[in-house]
């Protein structure tokens, strides 16, 4: 085998492995299943489906979609191709790393403006405590040091809470916008596997009109299943993307606003000196 196949091949490998695991529990499963049942039990109603039962589906899933992404990594099955949903779910990724290096930069900010305020607020306690008391204006130290107080603590929770708050509001849509890409994914695999079981029963050499109806089912089934979530994600991830203007415009606003408030209310108190 040459050094270039070796990767294709590993990680064939690895999904032959995971595939012929689900397998193997899905038999065992559901003999042990069949081996627990009675005769008055078999001649009974079914009984509603028990977690058991989800596993034992949830593991058929597993297989059958490590199953047709061998054939696709071999070439045996086709892969649906869509650029234009991969450009979006690669858009929506630069949207979140950008918007949390921004949500790390302000966390860093706001604990310098914390940092700073207690700077300032030591420094002018100690001015307070050196101005000795028959000095004129001796009390306006203290009411203008109660007033800086007040501006540097509005200053604090205009950046440090509310534009956190609303940052991690925004960085909360991306986990269920990639949860629902993941899905989308997920089902494009089953999908694809409807139509290669389609084509292998089409092409089969000995027709068998049942398993031809069954897998055009199972087809119909898949791609509605399919074409609907990725419908969904091609309006939905466009509109989040697009939501980056208005989140970075109202978040740089909110810092310069606050700023300039406090350095113009600031720069209003007069110490007398």
């Amino acid at each position: 085998m040459s050094e270039e196949n070796l990767p294709l091949f590993s990680w064939t490998f690895f999904i032959l492995q995971q595939g012929l695991l689900a397998s193997f529990l899905v038999l065992n499963y559901s003999g042990k299943q069949e081996e627990s049942l009675t005769c008055s039990e078999m001649d009974s109603k079914p009984a509603p489906k028990s977690a058991g039962d989800n596993f034992v589906k949830g593991l058929r899933k597993i297989s059958l979609r490590s199953k047709e992404r061998i054939l696709e990594k071999l070439g045996k099955s086709e892969q649906t191709q869509d650029e234009l949903f991969d450009e979006y779910v690669n858009n929506i990724t630069k949207q979140q790393n950008n918007a949390l290096r921004l949500q790390k930069e302000v966390k860093n900010y706001v604990a310098c403006v914390k940092a700073m305020a207690v700077a300032s607020k030591s420094l002018h306690d100690v001015i307070g405590e050196l101005y000795e008391s028959e000095w004129a204006g001796q009390g306006q130290i203290k009411a203008e040091e109660e007033r800086l107080q007040t501006l540097r603590a509005d200053r604090t929770k205009n950046i440090g809470e509310d534009i956190l708050n609303d940052m991690q509001h925004y960085l909360n849509q991306f986990p269920e916008a990639k949860a629902k890409v993941a899905k989308r994914n997920r089902k494009l695999v089953d999908f694809d596997g409807a139509r290669y079981s389609l084509s292998a029963v089409v092409n089969a050499p000995k027709k068998n009109e049942f398993k031809i109806a069954k897998a055009k089912d199972e087809l119909h089934t898949m791609q509605k299943l399919y074409e609907d979530l990725n419908d969904e994600l091609h309006r939905e991830l466009p509109a989040l993307y697009d939501s980056r203007l208005g989140f970075y415009g109202h978040t740089l606003k909110a810092i310069w606003q606050a700023e300039t408030n406090y350095h113009a209310d600031a720069a209003l108190v007069t110490l007398p000196v």
